[in-house]
């Protein structure tokens, strides 16, 4: 616009061209003495140079976090008004997810704010260094704006058949200034208020993969997709003679053919089964295996703790993943009990399942083998 009104002023100052009038005659008079030739115009007067910028450290900070939490909107709620208290705002808002800007030196204490939320299940954080941008842009700008200002000078003497030229050439300069200050505001904002998105329900909504990735079958048996048919069909939920499991308060067991499983009104299940100890190995060495592989199928870790049961220590995992809509809680519990290993299964959606955690684990602690 501002190039656009310049260019106008430029082309009104050549349209108008007086036209001179014609000498009326007048009587012969004294030839008068020729005048003293005109002093040259004094030369513009040169600005000073701007002088040259130097390089500003500057970074722009990004984070995510993808929390579980109960409550969505009161999740959404929370994060902004954080934002809003230090002077920082929502800047994209759906309903799973909001992303707000705030001060860089708030960025820490927003982050520890989310984690209080729910249970974080993934997060990321990176940092871009505009450092060399900034300083690349501001040296553009010095010298478009020394063209610009010998192009204004040039024009001040032009000739009517240049000044549409030189004009031209301003208006181009004048945008070109703009565009770089525009990117510059742009940068120095980012390197100001850093950036975070909290997300409240799984990017990826596919399920873990079921395919083995171990090379002990046991392990490979452990999955959402097997736990989940076997409920529902009532079979094949596997063996577990020989272990006696208090049932958690509120779940209905049922024992058949030595199996021993439960399940509660909120659909959180609980399951037992005893597998063949070959080849034989310590309780460290099958909890890195079955976190291994747990992780590479798409698992994430939600919590890892030694548990001791009536009977010995063993290792629990609480993992978390999408499962059609619902994001679920899977929890494995393994134990080493001479020939056999004894392996704990519960499973349910996230905010049931938190519910009966305690339950749960009360009734693997009071477990006998």
């Amino acid at each position: 616009m501002r190039a656009s009104l310049l260019l106008a002023g430029l082309l009104s100052t050549i349209a108008w061209t007086p036209v001179a009038q014609a000498a009326k005659p007048t009587a012969p008079t004294k030839t008068a003495p020729a005048p003293a030739p005109a002093k040259p115009a004094p030369a513009p007067a040169k600005t000073a140079a701007e002088p040259l910028p130097e390089r500003v450290e500057a970074t722009w900070l990004v984070a995510s976090q993808t929390l579980q939490v109960d409550d969505r909107d009161a999740a959404m709620r929370a994060v902004i008004a954080y934002a809003e208290q230090r002077g920082g705002w929502f800047s994209a808002l759906s309903d799973d997810s909001v992303t707000v800007r705030v001060p860089v030196a708030d960025l820490p204490g927003l982050l520890e704010a989310g984690k209080k939320l729910g249970t974080l299940v993934d997060k990321s954080y990176r940092s871009q260094d505009l450092s060399d941008e900034l300083l690349q842009l501001k040296t553009r700008l010095r010298s478009r704006r020394e063209t610009l200002s010998r192009y204004l000078a040039v024009l001040q003497t032009a000739g009517a058949d240049s000044t549409v030229v030189i004009g031209r050439a301003i208006a181009e300069s004048i945008n070109e200034i703009e565009g770089i200050e525009g990117r510059i505001r742009l940068l120095s904002q980012q390197a100001e208020w850093a950036q975070a998105t909290f997300s409240f329900r799984f990017r990826d909504r596919a399920a873990p993969s079921t395919d083995g990735s171990s090379p002990f079958a046991w392990i490979n048996s452990l999955n959402l997709a097997s736990i989940l048919n076997d409920f529902r069909y009532g079979s094949g939920l596997g063996r577990s003679a020989g272990v006696t499991v208090p049932t958690p308060d509120g779940f209905a067991a049922f024992h058949r053919r030595s199996q021993y499983a439960a399940i509660n009104p909120d659909d959180v299940k609980l399951r037992v089964r005893t597998f063949r100890h070959k080849p034989k190995a310590d309780l460290g060495f099958w909890t890195e295996a079955l976190r291994t592989r747990m992780l590479a199928a798409g698992y994430l870790m939600v919590a890892e703790e030694k548990i001791e049961s009536a009977s010995g220590q063993g290792s629990l995992l609480e993992l978390t993943a999408p499962y059609g809509d619902e994001d679920l809680r899977y929890l494995i519990a393994v134990f080493v009990d001479g020939g056999r290993l004894v392996v704990v299964e519960a499973v349910g959606e996230a905010s049931d399942f938190k519910a009966q955690r305690e339950g749960i684990t009360g009734a693997i602690r009071g477990m006998r083998f």
